[in-house]
């Protein structure tokens, strides 16, 4: 365990920033490994946890009755259609540079969350674009260990609950149970309830959590 969460913030949100920089113009609207979000909708929803205050927030929650997740969708979607291309990358390129003091409701979060969410989302932009990386794999492993342990929106604690995962690239694995094993980068998606996740993973515990995903999905 043991990870310097704040340095992995600031390595793959500067990492991500490199990458926005490079995008084409079509590649900001194509669809990301979240339903029914765009790229940009996903860059959008970043950059609100750097720039929304908690006021800011709870009005959108009050808006949407109570609804936090709808209110987030919601407002991470107009935040991604508001701003054009070039203004994203330089509102992302700012919070990369600042990311660890943190602004908005980002800096509520512990840094742990923050850095795996931030590794899921770079996949979620990736993958649909075909733009391949190597994930490091002190990295990798950051964000497995903190997997098991996350509630809120990302679920992954009950998604992953009962089960034990192995990387079959990286010395890493966690839990008891029937088993589910991939290589890292994989798990991480399946781990945290994307289906694409699974496709490359194998074991007996492979019904369980694809039940799971599906129903959370």
């Amino acid at each position: 365990m043991g990870h310097d969460y704040a340095e992995l913030v600031q390595a793959e949100l500067t990492d991500m920033s490199a990458l926005l920089a490079d995008l084409q113009e079509t590649e900001w609207d194509h669809p990301s490994l979240c339903e029914g979000w765009a790229v940009r909708h996903v860059v959008g929803h970043i950059c609100l946890g750097y720039h929304a205050n908690l006021a800011w927030v709870a009005l959108q929650i009050v808006k949407e009755r109570g609804n936090v997740e709808r209110g987030s969708a919601k407002a991470s979607k107009a935040f991604g259609d508001d701003h054009s291309p070039a203004e994203l990358t330089r509102l992302f390129g700012d919070y990369a540079a600042n990311c660890v003091k943190g602004k908005g409701i980002s800096r509520l979060l512990p840094l742990g969350d923050r850095f795996t969410d931030n590794l899921i989302h770079h996949e979620d932009i990736r993958r649909p674009l075909g733009r391949d990386r190597e994930v490091p794999p002190e990295r990798l492993r950051a964000a497995l260990d903190r997997l098991p342990e996350i509630g809120g929106f990302l679920k992954s604690k009950k998604t992953d609950a009962g089960l034990r995962f192995e990387a079959t690239d990286i010395d890493w694995s966690w839990g008891e149970g029937p088993v589910v094993r991939g290589p890292g980068r994989d798990l991480v998606l399946a781990m945290s309830g994307r289906p694409l996740g699974l496709e490359t993973c194998a074991g007996d515990g492979m019904a369980t959590l694809a039940e799971r995903i599906g129903a959370s999905a």
